[in-house]
């Protein structure tokens, strides 16, 4: 419905038994640079957004949720996605 002028990805790991969602630090916040979109995103459009997530060697092993959100100019979420993972040594 509305036009995007400018995207940020925020990443964070939900774990199991601390309240508060771990953030994850991502290479590149801004996805509209090299992440598949080109803003501005215009509304009725579909757009393939591509990214990855470093999984730093100073990380514990453990389970986690990841959720991943993509905020728009005025911090909204325009989408999120969750997905079950475990980080391995």
């Amino acid at each position: 419905e509305v036009n995007i002028t400018s995207a940020k990805t925020v990443v964070h790991g939900k774990i199991p038994y601390v309240p508060m969602p771990a953030p994850f630090p991502v290479d590149e916040p801004d996805a509209c640079k090299g992440q598949g979109l080109d803003c501005p995103l215009l509304a009725g459009k579909t757009y393939t957004f591509k990214t990855h997530l470093p999984i730093k060697s100073m990380y514990p092993a453990i389970q986690v949720v990841v959720k991943w959100e993509l905020h728009d100019q005025d911090d909204k979420v325009v989408y999120c996605w969750q997905i079950p993972a475990r980080i391995v040594n």
